[in-house]
């Protein structure tokens, strides 16, 4: 992407509230390297990588972009202060207490540096609690409370914040539920939000169900059979009955995310039902599209074409494990699947939320013969420990998750899996 500078910075302020983070950071780089003297790209540069977790990484960008040099940013100052904070969480014992008191202390510094907001004044209340000065967190959350003055979601999950360093948890939670109101989209946000609150919780020896509000909405890996006629895996009859199912468990384990492929059949089924709910789809295709719809889609019905298109047109991502053709090589559906899968793993893990695995299946064991399938899909989540939400394609069919016990991953095929490390 190119544009202005305030144009790529509302882009990448996109993807980070989308906990896109890995995105956001590709697009920071190109946007640091077109307005190389814009603060508030480098500082999301370096805030995205701050949160995948890469702290140390993090730290290195921020001096060699020269971040170190800013002195009246009150953002770069909170954010080389997160840094700090980041880095204490990795410590324990007296070294983890002195680390917290100096992220305290930079936060401090940005707060009386910036224009004394209430994001610094939370963090150094929040830290202090951790690093037991009591005195001093309560002094700076009241502070907090006091300058946190509006309606927006920072301030609502500010007071709530506070309130719970004040040990005040009725408060809290009704600070909670409005934050929660405020900003039902912002994933990113709640789960900052989360996992600072969880802390002080856990300190505290609150009630973690204060948090459930913020709680992230679930992402799914999808898998399931192609329709077939009578007597097979998933006969057409069952089609209605399985919808509804669908229907039924995405809103009751609300799924906000999910991630799978579009074979004709129970695939399509999940993506429709997804689109539906106004959750996000992301599609995984194994080979070249025009080849996948004629050996995956085509056989079902004209009508699945389009809606496989349909889908495959308001999806929010799609995917190719490669866009070369075939071969016959059904290899190709096992490594879409665990692709599909690690995509919805590195979201999940982003979103602070739970991945589970949603799936039209006939209850029959993986076929020791077959390269891939539905139940090879599940027994790999079986190992993952994910749960599982099964739908029965035909009827009477039983769905015991035991079956996968014991699975020995199939042969992929003709293509080889092979791991490059680049620099």
């Amino acid at each position: 992407m190119t544009g202005s500078a305030q144009e790529m910075l509302d882009a990448l302020d996109a993807l980070i509230r989308r906990s896109e983070y890995i995105a956001a950071f590709d697009l920071a780089q190109q946007g640091v390297a077109a307005h190389p003297d814009s603060v508030a790209l480098r500082h999301r540069g370096v805030l995205s990588l701050a949160r995948m977790g890469a702290t140390a990484r993090a730290a290195a960008l921020f001096d060699s972009w020269g971040l170190h040099e800013v002195s009246d940013d009150e953002d770069v100052l909170a954010l080389w202060a997160r840094l700090k904070k980041d880095e204490a969480q990795a410590l324990s014992g007296p070294a983890q207490v002195a680390a917290l008191e100096d992220a305290a202390a930079a936060y401090a510094r940005g707060f009386e540096a910036g224009d004394g907001g209430y994001y610094p004044a939370i963090n150094v209340a929040s830290l202090s609690l951790l690093a037991g000065q009591v005195d001093k967190a309560r002094e700076w959350a009241a502070r907090a409370q006091a300058l946190a003055m509006g309606e927006d979601y920072w301030s609502l999950s500010t007071r709530a914040e506070a309130a719970l360093v004040l040990n005040r948890p009725e408060d809290a939670a009704s600070w909670i539920a409005r934050a929660a109101a405020a900003a039902p989209d912002d994933h990113a946000a709640r789960a900052t939000s989360r996992a600072q609150m969880a802390q002080i919780i856990a300190h505290l020896d609150l009630d973690p169900s204060l948090l459930k509000p913020l709680t992230a909405p679930r992402v799914a890996h999808f898998c399931g059979h192609m329709v077939t006629g009578p007597g097979g895996r998933m006969p057409a009859s069952e089609i209605a009955r399985i919808t509804e199912a669908v229907r039924t468990t995405i809103a009751d384990d609300d799924i906000g995310f999910a991630v799978g492929s579009l074979a004709g059949g129970a695939d399509i089924i999940i993506a429709e039902e997804i689109l539906a709910a106004g959750a996000e789809l992301s599609v995984v295709l194994p080979f070249d599209q025009a080849e996948f719809v004629d050996v995956s889609v085509r056989p079902s019905g004209s009508d699945w074409v389009a809606r496989f298109d349909a889908c495959l047109a308001a999806a929010h991502s799609v995917h190719f494990v490669t866009e070369e053709a075939y071969l016959g090589d059904s290899g190709l559906f096992a490594y879409a699947s665990h692709f599909a899968l690690g995509l919805a793993r590195l979201r999940a893990q982003m979103l602070g939320a739970e991945l589970i695995q949603l799936a039209v299946w006939d209850g029959a064991a993986p076929d020791p013969e077959a390269a891939a399938g539905t139940a090879h899909d599940l027994a790999t989540g079986y190992r993952m420990g994910l749960a599982q939400r099964l739908v029965p394609s035909r009827e009477g069919a039983v769905l015991d998750p035991r079956r996968f016990a014991g699975h020995v991953p199939p042969d992929m095929g003709n293509r080889r899996q092979r791991t490059m490390i680049f620099g």
